[in-house]
């Protein structure tokens, strides 16, 4: 029991000196955990994302970047329902 638990903080502290180093690099002081609720505010300027590519990817990038489009949604409902019923 005694190994797993060293692991297991020997992994948290490797993944904390990676972050602070990450922020050393980045130049951020203190990087919040939480967005303050300002931070939606539309003072700044415009980040777009785009992804260009063909195939199955591209939806499952764009969904982990948190944007699905609304025939996704219905696609997975459906597949739902339809297991929901046994089919």
């Amino acid at each position: 029991m005694g190994i797993f638990a060293y692991d297991f903080w020997k992994s948290k502290l490797l993944s904390k000196v990676k972050d602070k180093a990450l922020q050393i690099n980045l130049g951020i002081d203190e990087a919040p955990s939480i967005l303050p609720n300002n931070s939606m505010d539309k003072k700044g300027q415009l980040v777009r994302v785009e992804i260009v590519g063909f195939g199955r990817r591209p939806p499952y990038l764009l969904k982990a970047l948190g944007v699905v489009q609304k025939s996704w949604y219905e696609e997975h409902i459906k597949l739902s329902e339809q297991n929901d019923q046994g089919q």
